[in-house]
């Protein structure tokens, strides 16, 4: 159960696990604990039971050339990952994860940011098939502080901090978490997305984030 002295503000990624409080820092345990819910977010349909191995994104990634991608993207988590190996070596790449949320608010969020006209991105409950698979917490919002007109310096930074806070468990308040582990997933349930403007923005096409989700035949 949340925290009661948590304002629900500060509780966006936050569920059945235990979070501490103290002094405006929102602490969440690294590699001692797993969050009791877990969401992936899918650009695509996903059957329940299907496993989904980590790493997908990484290989995204790699396998894009310039003429087929922001090359940004690419040169972003190259610096992302020539941090971690320098603060923090022990702790899952993003090149080699699976990317989680730990409640629906903030996978909707997240999927918010993968929504285009023609792209409306299911979310899925999840669990992990190897719960001791090295795994931490990242601030998701960290990343899209990056300022493009100092593209190096910049990220750099970003991934300075938050390499630095995924390895004490240390969060900033009120941010985006994300749980990055090793371990491979499996589908449990996909989850319905009701479509609130306040939670969900309008694409170019006109229609809410969920729009083109399927009701969950269970």
């Amino acid at each position: 159960m949340t925290h009661p002295s948590i304002p629900a503000r500060r509780r966006i990624g936050s569920t059945d696990y235990n979070v501490i409080y103290d002094g405006g820092i929102l602490f969440m345990p690294t590699n001692d604990a797993t969050p009791a819910e877990l969401r992936y977010v899918a650009p695509m349909f996903l059957e329940v039971g299907a496993i989904i191995p980590p790493g997908n994104f990484g290989k995204n990634i790699m396998a894009h050339t310039p003429e087929r991608m922001n090359g940004w993207m690419l040169a972003r988590e190259l610096i992302m990952e020539r941090v971690r190996l320098q603060v923090a070596p022990h702790l899952p790449s993003r090149l080699n994860c699976c990317f989680l949320f730990t409640s629906d608010v903030a996978a909707f969020h997240g999927a918010a940011d993968l929504t285009t006209g023609l792209l409306a991105p299911c979310i899925y409950k999840v669990e992990l098939v190897n719960p001791s698979a090295p795994s931490c917490f990242g601030d998701y919002d960290t990343v899209r502080t990056i300022d493009e007109k100092r593209f190096f310096e910049s990220v750099t930074q970003v991934a300075q901090q938050y390499w630095a806070s995924a390895s004490t468990g240390q969060l900033r308040e009120g941010c985006l978490p994300e749980f990055l582990t090793l371990s491979p997933v499996r589908v449990v349930q996909k989850i319905n997305i009701p479509s609130h403007d306040h939670l969900f923005p309008v694409t170019k096409s006109g229609h809410t984030l969920g729009s083109a989700t399927q009701p969950d035949p269970s």
